[in-house]
């Protein structure tokens, strides 16, 4: 499952573009909170999923923005 950011993250690397693995964080909460963050018929993200990946690309976001002008 994560072979692709594995993958992705080398390539980043390579051009010094920032990058962040979604999966570790979200099983991480998965576990943290017990919520099912995925459909179980095909692995992709539900609302909660969703919800959960943007809140961590925000943060992401803003990290790597700083802190406003």
């Amino acid at each position: 499952v994560d072979l692709v950011d594995r993958r992705l993250r080398a390539l980043c690397d390579e051009q010094g573009i920032p990058f962040l693995a979604l999966q570790p964080a979200l099983r991480e909460l998965r576990r943290a909170t017990n919520r099912e963050l995925h459909w179980r018929y095909d692995g992709h993200w539900n609302e909660a999923g969703n919800d959960a990946a943007a809140q961590l690309l925000a943060a992401f976001a803003a990290e790597q923005l700083g802190p406003p002008r």
